[in-house]
């Protein structure tokens, strides 16, 4: 079971109609980030009408401030929570709120290195990731000639160990070590994912010597 973390503004329509979209099979608790009081009005309805819909669903909600006006302190109040949890899975919903408050949350799970799915709106859909999409690690030598062929079109093992000139089980190895930090899919077909993407064209494309 999962926990869902959301910042909450003057609707709590974003945060309902993430749990909505999973049910209570999936979500077991719902942790809302608030600024300290006082509350503004509208941010007090909007809490208690959430509290009404997530206690018909039996699905628990807490409530926890932090002063989004001072980066450190909001960080350091959000991991102390994430430390104390027993919650080994997590959805972040950082479409509902302050900005800053969202990018408080985010970069509480960055600094810990823990993974949880990331859901944000925009106005023609939604965006969703996880945090290990975009924590970068250090792939070696190997491993970027690799994601260089499959960026090329080579998708499958034999393909890559031909036209890196390795063995088969090396290049089987490897591809799972990528699949393992997240840069490439698990899907049938061996592809870049999100990270792969963003490393290939972002990190790789400015290397000498690759």
């Amino acid at each position: 079971m999962a926990c869902l973390i959301s910042a909450i503004g003057f609707d709590e329509k974003f945060v309902f109609r993430s749990v909505l979209r999973r049910g209570k099979s999936q979500i077991d608790h719902v942790l809302i980030l608030k600024p300290p009081s006082p509350d503004d009005e509208r941010t007090v309805k909007a809490l208690h009408s959430l509290g009404s819909l997530l206690s018909e669903a039996t699905i628990l909600m807490e409530v926890l401030e932090a002063d989004y006006r001072n980066f450190l302190t909001a960080l350091i109040t959000i991991i102390s929570w994430l430390k104390k949890s027993k919650h080994t899975s997590y959805i972040l919903n950082l479409s509902s709120g302050l900005r800053v408050l969202n990018l408080e949350i985010f970069s509480s799970f960055l600094f810990l290195g823990l993974d949880a799915e990331v859901k944000a709106e925009k106005d023609f859909g939604e965006t969703t990731l996880r945090v290990k999409d975009v924590i970068a690690q250090n792939p070696s030598l190997s491993d970027r000639k690799i994601l260089l062929a499959i960026h090329e079109d080579e998708n499958r093992v034999s393909d890559i160990s031909r036209k890196l000139k390795i063995p088969m089980t090396t290049a089987w190895r490897h591809v799972l070590d990528l699949q393992r930090m997240r840069y490439l899919s698990s899907n049938d077909e061996i592809e870049l994912a999100i990270k792969g993407e963003i490393y290939v064209s972002g990190v790789l494309s400015s290397l000498p010597g690759i």
